[in-house]
């Protein structure tokens, strides 16, 4: 966690930043841009979306008087759309300054938002890309930060130069958070040898909100179930960032690969409110391992200027979803009660989502465009790729008598520690499914692909998890949508045999049972 100064970003930089917060109170920053060996011409793109947040934001609508200039001779700049800006008139390798303004009134997992209580920045909705120079160093740093006020982010660098990233993806990857010390809650522990650090700040409120009583404990059994799911924590640090507000339509959070930024209503820290919060947090606490670690296959290249289109991120967001749950059981942060009103939910929404008529993997495709039969639920693949990981891991525990379930195909597919992200993929899922079970008729990677190419149909999950007890009713609500119930006493007790009552205990993370 660092404290920034008003001084600037200038080192060894590549390209620097200076983001002027003087006029935060009007809900707008200057920024100021120093590009060493600048190409000719150079061409700046500010994104259109980010990764991890599947909408289309094109943050360059709201860039005003953008301005270059080398060696003090003023530059042509021409836009070339709502996400580029090209600079030329200056010879290649010149040190090229771009100065321009634009509002900052997005509060979003995403977004950016400056305002007089407080400046929320992810540097990728304010910051442009300079195309061909991506990979090399990045700083940042806030000028005008009002007396009184304290940051706070998780970028590497000292206070007195700014904010310090190997390359634009790394900078973009650091949110910051800025306000009056008094309305901002800062606290700091050591969880798993990581350094965590969570941050509270609250819409309308001068004095900071209290982290619920439950927060740091629960946050230390997160953490230790997860390792024992993913294994070694991919970073030092972490940052949990908390914006208590209304005006979200809905609770909204957005990973990093060491941070994440959770927006949710006052209600959530405490009663069922701060049991959904628990949900997001260890949500986004495993991406760290399932996004970031590995990626989607046709993300692994981000392009900042168009929608990505794949068929892969119900392998990000429905194994996550399964991992999350299965990481509160394990850590006694679900009931029985809970866990199968969880399930239920999931297995709800994956048989509304049926109305689709779509597979799970058209839709993952779909998730910057929500089909319209869907439109009440736009996150519906998240729970129909929950589901059919629930499914697939049931299918490892019970084709090799409980040796082979969640951790072990985890740790199958995330690459060494030291090693490079590795893209993700179905078939590289197929062939780790079939190496984990090789025995079973269909082989797991036929199940696979019937399960998520071919329309969408929970009646051909079920008897994977009926096969270790979980049993369902199925009835219609009082607006005629299906309504899918787990019985609470099918995931502990029923009438299942001996042999399997350890293997349905670890498909959940329940305490072992005979």
């Amino acid at each position: 966690m660092l404290v920034l100064s008003t001084r600037g970003a200038e080192g060894a930089a590549r390209i620097s930043y200076r983001i002027d917060l003087g006029r935060h109170a009007a809900g707008t920053v200057s920024v100021t841009a120093e590009i060493t060996d600048a190409p000719t011409p150079l061409t700046l793109i500010f994104p259109a979306w980010l990764p991890g947040a599947y909408e289309l934001r094109y943050f360059g609508r709201e860039v005003r008087a953008l301005a270059a200039e080398a060696n003090g001779n003023a530059l042509a700049v021409q836009r070339g759309g709502l996400t580029r800006f090209v600079v030329d008139g200056h010879p290649k390798g010149a040190r090229v300054r771009v100065r321009y303004e634009m509002a900052a009134t997005l509060l979003s997992d995403d977004g950016a938002e400056v305002s007089a209580a407080h400046a929320y920045l992810n540097p990728g909705a304010i910051l442009p890309l300079v195309l061909g120079l991506e990979a090399v160093e990045h700083a940042v740093a806030l000028d005008g930060l009002p007396p009184g006020w304290r940051a706070v982010a998780t970028l590497a660098g000292d206070p007195s130069v700014g904010l310090v990233a190997p390359g634009y993806l790394a900078l973009i990857d650091g949110p910051i958070e800025a306000a009056p010390r008094e309305a901002l809650s800062v606290s700091t522990r050591l969880i798993g040898g990581a350094q965590f650090t969570v941050v509270l700040h609250e819409d309308g409120h001068s004095r900071a909100p209290a982290p619920p009583a439950a927060l740091w404990p629960d946050l230390e059994r997160l953490v230790e179930a997860e390792h024992a799911i993913a294994g070694a924590l991919p970073y030092p640090r972490y940052l949990l960032l908390v914006h208590l507000s209304e005006r979200p339509e809905r609770a909204v959070a957005l990973e990093h690969a060491a941070a994440t930024s959770v927006l949710a209503p006052r209600a959530w820290l405490s009663g069922q409110g701060y049991v959904e919060l628990r949900q997001i947090i260890a949500h986004e606490l495993f991406h760290a391992w399932n996004a970031r670690r590995l990626v989607p296959a046709t993300l692994a290249r981000w392009d900042p200027e168009q929608a990505q289109s794949s068929p892969e991120l119900w392998m990000t967001e429905g194994l996550t979803e399964h991992a999350a749950l299965v990481a509160q059981t394990q850590a006694g942060l679900r009931s029985t009660s809970s866990l199968a009103e969880a399930l239920s939910l999931a297995l709800t929404r994956a048989r509304r989502a049926e109305r689709s008529s779509l597979s799970l993997e058209e839709l993952s495709q779909l998730a910057f465009y929500p089909p319209s039969s869907c439109n009440d639920d736009p996150d519906a693949y998240y729970a129909m790729g929950q589901v059919v990981s629930l499914a697939l891991v049931a299918e490892l525990l019970t084709r090799t008598d409980g040796r082979v379930g969640l951790h072990e195909l985890v740790a199958a597919l995330l690459p060494p520690p030291e090693a490079a992200p590795r893209a993700l993929d179905r078939a590289l899922l197929a062939r780790t499914l079939d190496a984990l079970a090789p025995r079973g008729d269909p082989a797991l990677s036929v199940l696979l692909e019937r399960w998520v190419k071919q329309r969408y149909a929970l009646a051909a999950l079920l008897p994977s998890l009926e096969a270790l007890g979980l049993r369902v009713s199925q009835r219609r609500d009082e607006h005629g949508l299906p309504l899918v119930i787990v019985e609470p006493g099918s995931l502990s007790g029923g009438p299942l045999p001996a042999a399997l009552r350890p293997l349905r205990a670890r498909l959940l993370g329940l305490p072992a049972t005979r």
